[in-house]
């Protein structure tokens, strides 16, 4: 086993930054390193910056045209329940990208609008995270959109 050690500088912030990778002879650590450092090019930090803003950015083109409900609780459920749904937003775009019929996602943009609307209760968000976490809503007589689709 050998370690490549990359010494790179992020392309955004001009920091520089360590990888490592480990390898199965110093040759082949060698080598990842000497491309590591020419193609890795954003350090950790900067990166994700990058993915939260792609993500709120996301989340904001979802959510246009719905007013999503105040949440109600403590400071604490509040925090929680505001990442659960953020996060079933996101969810939500995948499972909306792979729906083929249009009735269903007609049906399935729907139910998601007006579950953002309504769903007031931190507590309700944090009780259905894990109904919630695949970004399908599951209530009775609604099926998972992609199981008959």
């Amino acid at each position: 086993m050998a370690v490549g050690i990359a010494t790179c500088t992020c392309s955004v912030c001009g920091a520089q930054f360590e990888r490592r990778a480990k390898k199965y002879n110093r040759t082949e650590a060698n080598a990842w390193a000497e491309w590591a450092e020419k193609n890795i090019t954003i350090c950790p930090d900067c990166w994700a910056k990058q993915k939260a803003a792609e993500k709120a950015e996301t989340f904001k083109k979802n959510t246009e045209g719905i007013a999503l409900a105040e949440l109600e609780g403590s400071p604490k459920q509040i925090s929680w329940a505001t990442d659960i749904r953020k996060s079933f937003v996101l969810k939500s775009v995948e499972v909306l990208d792979r729906i083929r019929k249009e009735a269903t996602k007609a049906r399935y943009i729907e139910l998601r609008a007006k579950t953002l609307e309504e769903m007031s209760a931190a507590h309700w968000w944090i009780e259905h995270r894990d109904k919630l976490e695949d970004g399908v809503i599951v209530t009775d007589g609604w099926a998972r959109p992609g199981d008959k689709d």
